[in-house]
């Protein structure tokens, strides 16, 4: 018990500085411009210029190379696991018709790429990547979001154990085990 009492007072302190409940209250306000009548600026040579000169060297090229897929990346990184469909997939808490869906295509929601990220043992960076190629991102404005990064970081990848942290500061739990 003494082992999960250092736990929760290393999150607490990890809570702390990482997690900025106030973005999401304040729904990230954004300030748009306004374009007066008359005022549209219509684009010339200079222009041209101007953005050849603020575009990075290279970013052309980069653009025109194919990028992987979030399924791509995913399979990629199950298969260097070395372990069955079946294991992953049993260890992010997630049943086979479920499973067989992503891999016929289908984008899993956030919890459940949050879980994959936890059994293929991804570091920190790497989940960052699946995340952003399924089309999500961690946010420091999520509590639990903030816990999963932290079990990332401190390599704890058992979804009993996440879902434990989680379950203690009274977030949703990633996907029932």
């Amino acid at each position: 018990m003494k082992d999960k009492e250092k736990l929760y007072r290393e999150l607490d302190a990890y809570l702390l500085a990482a997690w900025h409940p106030q973005k999401e209250a304040s729904g990230y306000q954004r300030k748009y411009s306004i374009a007066l009548p008359g005022a549209l600026h219509k684009p010339d040579h200079s222009d041209h210029e101007m953005f050849e000169s603020i575009v990075p060297a290279g970013l052309d090229e980069r653009l025109r190379q194919p990028q992987e897929t979030f399924h791509e990346m995913l399979f990629r990184l199950m298969d260097e696991t070395g372990e069955t469909d079946a294991e992953i997939y049993h260890r992010a808490g997630i049943d086979r018709r479920y499973f067989a869906k992503i891999r016929s295509g289908s984008v899993p929601r956030k919890t459940t790429v949050m879980a994959l990220c936890l059994a293929l043992k991804l570091d920190v960076d790497r989940a960052k990547d699946l995340m952003k190629l399924g089309g999500y991102a961690f946010s420091d404005a999520r509590r639990r979001d903030v816990i999963v990064l932290f079990c990332l970081e401190r390599e704890i990848y058992d979804l009993m154990e996440v879902n434990e942290l989680l379950d203690h500061y009274r977030e949703k739990l990633l996907t029932e085990a």
